[in-house]
């Protein structure tokens, strides 16, 4: 079984109309529960899904946060279409590298955003037709890229990326917020907003739906990129490691 990363209440409007993921009351699995960082934890059948055969074990873990979520925020969220352009910010981190596979897989132009150049040529080997630089003005790589600009930005970084991510947009495009490493205001340039008819839209966690639709795409085109398996005895140098930037992909966590 997989579960999502919280128990929704199943009554409220946004439960009842397969939103569940915007329920006011549900409870994260970490902070209103204990789990995580466990051998086994207590799951609600609310939260449940059967995986179906052929998805790997490694899948499993990071199934409704990263896959699914990345497919709420792409497919129903961002409306991705076939042949659509999309930004990744942060591409090199652990949602990044699925993101530039969920865009591929659902039929898009994966455009990396990166800060680390030795990841680089993982993100192409993963599906990234292209790859753009923070240390440049990427948008304007982008619309030399795309020729308008982008049709969707998956922001998953926030005020470092923000504003060159707006500029990034064509004409009625989407910005989809997954991410906000650092809790600080960021400013809106209203102009470029209302000339450009863009959309920007925040995105948060996955529905059961997700994370059915998510399970069948990783029977084999999504693929878990694991940049290293620690004991649980080892977190703190994990998440130094994190910090650091020293790892593509996700940590797993391996118990005795």
């Amino acid at each position: 079984m997989s579960s999502l990363i919280y128990i929704p209440c199943g009554k409220c409007e946004f439960c009842l109309s397969g939103n569940e993921n915007l329920c006011p009351n549900k409870i994260a699995y970490g902070e209103g529960i204990n789990g995580g960082y466990s051998k086994y934890v207590n799951a609600n059948a609310r939260s449940l899904v059967k995986v179906p055969e052929g998805v790997p074990d490694e899948i499993i873990p990071i199934a409704a946060c990263v896959i699914a979520m990345l497919y709420h925020a792409i497919a129903r969220v961002g409306k991705i279409k076939k042949g659509d352009h999309v930004l990744i910010t942060g591409a090199g981190g652990g949602v990044g590298v699925h993101a530039v596979q969920m865009v591929k897989a659902l039929g898009g132009h994966p455009i990396a955003e990166t800060s680390s150049k030795w990841k680089e040529e993982e993100l192409y080997k993963l599906g990234a037709e292209y790859i753009v630089s923070p240390d440049r003005e990427y948008n304007k790589d982008v619309k030399d890229i795309t020729g308008q600009g982008a049709d969707i930005v998956l922001e998953d970084v926030g005020i470092a990326t923000f504003s060159k991510s707006l500029r990034s947009l064509k004409t009625g495009g989407r910005l989809v917020v997954i991410g906000n490493l650092k809790p600080e205001p960021v400013e809106l340039p209203l102009g470029l907003i209302i000339l450009k008819g863009i959309s920007i839209k925040g995105s948060i966690s996955s529905t059961k739906e997700d994370l059915k639709k998510a399970l069948e795409l990783s029977k084999s085109l999504i693929l878990p990129v694991i940049g290293g398996k620690i004991q649980l005895s080892d977190i703190n140098k994990g998440y130094k490691d994190m910090l650091d930037r020293n790892v593509f992909g996700r940590l797993l966590i391996q118990y005795k």
